[in-house]
């Protein structure tokens, strides 16, 4: 099984956290690679040219995979049994793994957990300029230039930046409109959009779903705290605008529609309007 790790394409590692994650794998005979690939703008930053070519980051899990189907057997794992896993953007990954000609022969079944391909795709959810704002923040590359085509001074900035002020920029050029670093149509990796490249890929076992409760790390560790929200802030009024305010990115005019719906789904009957501990639950599931 290789683990590839979330983290918006742009964040996280390659460690697994608890320890009893590896060892409930390994008890159960699985043997267990990990593996780190380049991130954020190091990874995914693309001008389509040969100056900053695309998908690095997907490049770098591509000869990750190539190494271990070449090696994996020294370790005691078997080279025509490997499972590609992951987890949200690391998710979206293994799914673009299932569409791409360069990684047809480097696995034999996956398993993507909260996220696919469109999780972190170039104008899934609408246009995004990521990519001309970061060049803006990063370099004082104007939109104009980037029109031009003529990225050497681009280039010549990027070598030379920081990885802390590169990392401000990258900051900087979030527009609200992504959840990843974005990948993109190329010519190598993912040459065609997902319509066509299905017909050519190879049927194989593939899991999908998603982590129960995951939510709970984003209400839990960013939303709940000091000066931002506290579990009494949690009550009918707040969660409902809190969503009806987030919906517009992916339901346009859908909003109100969506929130009945999920209503309808996720909240018991009856439901008292400050009771904080459900309205939370709620915004988890």
């Amino acid at each position: 099984m290789v683990w590839i790790h979330g983290g918006g394409l742009q964040g996280g590692n390659g460690g697994f956290g608890p320890n009893g994650i590896v060892r409930n794998l390994i008890s159960r005979g699985v043997v267990l690679a990990s593996i780190q690939y380049r991130l954020g703008f190091l990874g995914f930053f693309t001008t389509f040219t040969d100056d900053f070519p695309p998908n690095l980051g997907l490049l770098d899990q591509v000869e990750a995979l190539k190494f271990i189907q070449e090696e994996i057997s020294n370790f005691g794992g078997d080279p025509n049994k490997i499972t590609i896993f992951g987890q949200s953007a690391g998710s979206a990954s293994v799914s673009l793994h299932t569409y791409s000609p360069l990684s047809q022969n480097l696995f034999q079944q996956s398993i993507q957990e909260s996220g696919a391909m469109l999780t972190c795709y170039e104008d899934a959810v609408g246009p995004t300029n990521r990519l001309i704002e970061f060049a803006k923040h990063a370099c004082g590359f104007s939109v104009s230039q980037w029109n031009t085509f003529h990225y050497e001074p681009l280039k010549n900035c990027l070598t030379n930046i920081s990885i802390n002020d590169g990392l401000k920029a990258q900051g900087e050029s979030y527009t609200g409109n992504e959840v990843c670093w974005n990948m993109v149509q190329d010519d190598n990796f993912f040459p065609g959009v997902p319509a066509d490249l299905y017909k050519k890929r190879i049927n194989k076992p593939v899991m999908i779903g998603t982590m129960k409760d995951e939510w709970a790390f984003t209400e839990l560790i960013y939303d709940l705290k000091p000066n931002y929200t506290q579990l009494t802030t949690y009550t009918r009024q707040w969660v409902e605008n809190h969503l009806k305010n987030l919906f517009p990115t992916y339901f346009q005019n859908k909003s109100l529609e969506v929130l009945a719906a999920l209503e309808n789904i996720y909240l018991a009957n009856q439901t008292a309007d400050d009771d904080h501990l459900a309205w939370l639950q709620f915004m988890v599931d």
